[in-house]
């Protein structure tokens, strides 16, 4: 008994930097594991964005690692266990089974990791596509409003040589009426894009 005591405390002893680090990284991952659920409870509130996603990813990374210290220490308990205790002994097997469950974390975390790096290239393409569908309906607003004012100065210009019901008069208004309504379509469909994205 009293030689089994002696084994507990010189591995107390021997490993209690290994426990130390182990504690931070339980701590570490508790906290990390909070942020997270703020995150995701934001994310529900406001749908991924790409600052959302990249928190995530940003988090996730810090878990990595703080799993990654935390199986160094393990290890560094098991191999104190084996020359204490012997390679097969109940310790040992604790810190080996210790050391596969977290493991195994790490493994959900590493594919959490890749799923919210995919997610974020997805978002990140979908925004761009989004600017740039954006900056083309601009465009086109900005050249349906050059042809309605030049139009207009047409319009103006043959009522005044021509007179109101000419040919030439009716045209140019047929012509300034079909290119106002296509800027106020083009002219709608960005006020709803914009309605879209302050949703």
């Amino acid at each position: 008994m009293a030689k089994k005591d002696e084994a507990k405390i010189k591995f107390s002893a021997d490993t209690k930097e290994f426990s130390a680090a182990i504690k931070q990284a339980g701590d570490t991952m508790y906290a990390l594991r909070g942020e997270l659920k703020l995150n995701e409870a934001q994310m529900a509130n406001t749908g991924q964005s790409v600052d959302g996603l990249a928190k995530k990813h940003d988090l996730l990374v810090q878990q990595d690692a703080a799993l990654s210290q935390k199986i160094e220490a393990l290890n560094g308990k098991l191999e104190k266990a084996r020359e204490i205790w012997g390679e097969n002994s109940q310790e040992a097997q604790r810190y080996a089974n210790q050391i596969t469950a977290a493991r195994t974390a790490q493994e959900r975390v590493r594919g959490q990791i890749e799923a919210v790096s995919d997610a974020l290239d997805g978002q990140r393409e979908a925004e761009q596509r989004a600017e740039s569908a954006l900056g083309k309906l601009n465009a086109t607003i900005d050249e349906q409003q050059d042809e309605v004012s030049r139009l207009a100065e047409e319009y103006k210009g043959a009522v005044v040589q021509y007179g109101r019901t000419s040919d030439e008069a009716k045209g140019l208004e047929s012509a300034l009426r079909e290119a106002n309504a296509a800027l106020n379509d083009s002219k709608s469909r960005l006020a709803d894009a914009e309605r879209a994205c302050d949703e």
